[in-house]
């Protein structure tokens, strides 16, 4: 599971979980069930969520996680990190035969790199960027 999301430091008070570079629904759906998970199973220290398109701005309070977590001597964005890399393995557990987290076989042989695995709507996306001059992502394959 940890080749399909990486986890960024962005502040000493903020990890982003992010799955992705492209605006879809298989990657937005599995933004929003990790802030689920995290919000209904909080870390100590844990402040708040932010959802974008394509990942997760986990918010933490560093003294709290640190007095909590912090007894093999881990930075607390080290300890953060890891905490969310056990909610993403239980999530792929939970899920791995449905729900977002499952491996989408219905795109298997499909241009994945359109939207990132949701490929619904790449064929009507391509047709339409070379009917529209300027939406052909100036060169690059949509």
């Amino acid at each position: 599971m940890k080749s399909e999301y990486q986890i960024m430091m962005v502040s000493e008070s903020c990890l982003l979980v992010k799955f992705g570079d492209t605006i879809c629904p298989a990657i937005n759906r599995k933004v929003r069930k990790l802030s689920d998970y995290v919000e209904k199973r909080p870390f100590p220290g844990f402040v708040e969520t932010v959802v974008s398109y394509t990942g997760l701005a986990v918010l933490y309070d560093p003294w709290a996680v640190q007095k909590a977590l912090g007894r093999g001597g881990g930075k607390s964005f080290q300890l953060v990190g890891d905490k969310l890399a056990e909610y993403m393995e239980k999530l792929a557990e939970e899920h791995y035969r449905c729900g977002p987290f499952a491996p989408d076989r219905r795109h298997a042989g499909e241009d994945e790199q359109t939207c990132g695995g949701d490929c619904r709507f790449g064929a009507e996306i391509r047709r339409l960027c070379e009917r529209l001059p300027g939406l052909s992502g100036g060169g690059r394959r949509l």
